[in-house]
């Protein structure tokens, strides 16, 4: 299966599904990036791309396209849409990931509301959650990432520009996990979730 996962920054995909995306990886499915800006309000683009590539290969990705959009300049406009749509027709995947609509960052947001237009024809659209996916995210799907939480962690360390971020700490990562895990009742330890805006089994 060909999967794109779509952010909107360096360090996106990972919070939001890097234990996924390893598994995936593991599992023989092919897993390509897709980042609409490259970060560059926090380091320069050259570091925050080079962060991205890291903690890609750390999961196994190496496929890694750049969107070249400004950070903090994400509009939902025909703009974006297209920009989203190029990668798409690269790829031709079989399932989409990105973040949620819901969400207080105004580039998840509109990279989001992007990815509905731009993905439509695709079989299958999902949403992840990031450090400020909002509490209406609705968990309707859970992975078991206890085989790639640690690479999901190392993947996350690869990011050493964004040490600076209080609300970007990692030790986080672990508690999410755990409860996205307990929220399962299936005694798994570590999961990620995510809301399907649409599926169809192939």
């Amino acid at each position: 299966m060909k999967i794109l996962v779509i952010g909107a920054h360096p360090d996106d995909i990972e919070y939001g599904m890097g234990g996924t995306a390893a598994k995936m990886i593991k599992a023989g499915h092919e897993v390509s990036f897709f980042i609409m800006t490259s970060g560059e309000t926090i380091e320069s683009p050259e570091v925050r791309r080079g962060e991205a590539i890291e903690g890609a290969k750390i999961l196994g990705v190496n496929n890694i396209i750049f969107g070249n959009v400004g950070d903090s300049h994400v509009k939902h406009d025909q703009e974006a849409i297209v920009t989203i749509e190029n990668a798409i027709k690269k790829i031709k995947p079989d399932r989409v990931y990105c973040m949620s609509p819901e969400d207080t960052h105004q580039d998840h947001k509109n990279t989001a509301l992007a990815t509905i237009s731009a993905a439509r024809d695709v079989p299958s659209l999902f949403f992840y959650e990031t450090p400020s996916t909002m509490s209406s995210f609705l968990s309707q799907i859970f992975v078991d990432i206890g085989d790639t939480i640690q690479d999901k962690i190392k993947a996350l360390h690869a990011h050493k520009s964004q040490n600076v971020k209080n609300f970007m700490d990692i030790s986080a990562v672990g508690g999410l996990a755990n409860f996205r895990g307990f929220q399962t009742r299936k005694n798994i330890k570590h999961a990620e979730a995510f809301q399907v805006f649409k599926h169809i089994e192939l």
